[in-house]
């Protein structure tokens, strides 16, 4: 039988995926070869303290994240893209602005990495849909693929970085099952 995962999917790489955000942002390591996920770490970046001026909240987020990726080195970043429904301009030019500093912190820290993103739609239709709501459906798919038993305690935010990361080693991958 012909195998049908890609050169690429055989060598072993390591993907950072991040939901970013002026209050949080969630992230999530996995690493992956042949086709097979494994998750290496996880976490969520608070702003400490989340009164403080946005400029104070973006630059100790920054910190952190280019701490974690000088750190890790990951092989690919998969940043989620951003995503507006009904929110007013100020919303969108803070989202905005947030989206644009957590790339630059990425390619600063680690400039040999493939960075890109990716709305977290794509992740779910790539994960698989379920009648669950988005936030079971993505913690059911999550410990699927990486072969966990829980994430219950998990924020949203990190749940939905790891499966940025895992629906990107999908498409990598060249086959979706």
């Amino acid at each position: 039988m012909k195998n049908f995962i890609s050169q690429k999917a055989q060598e072993e790489k390591t993907i950072l995926g991040i939901d970013p955000g002026s209050l949080k942002l969630g992230w999530g390591l996995i690493s992956s070869k042949r086709g097979v996920m494994k998750l290496l770490d996880r976490g969520l970046i608070v702003a400490k303290p989340q009164k403080a001026p946005y400029h104070d909240r973006l630059s100790y987020i920054g910190k952190e994240l280019s701490e974690i990726v000088s750190k890790r080195r990951p092989t690919e970043i998969i940043i989620e893209d951003l995503y507006m429904k009904s929110i007013n301009i100020k919303t969108a030019l803070t989202i905005g602005k947030t989206y644009g500093y957590v790339w630059a912190v990425c390619e600063k820290a680690s400039p040999e990495s493939v960075i890109m993103n990716m709305h977290t739609s794509v992740a779910r239709g790539l994960l698989g849909e379920s009648r669950f709501s988005k936030k079971e459906a993505i913690r059911y798919s999550v410990c699927g693929h990486l072969r966990m038993a829980e994430l219950e305690q998990e924020s949203l935010d990190v749940t939905d970085a790891l499966a940025l990361a895992i629906a990107r080693s999908i498409e990598t991958r060249g086959s979706f099952f």
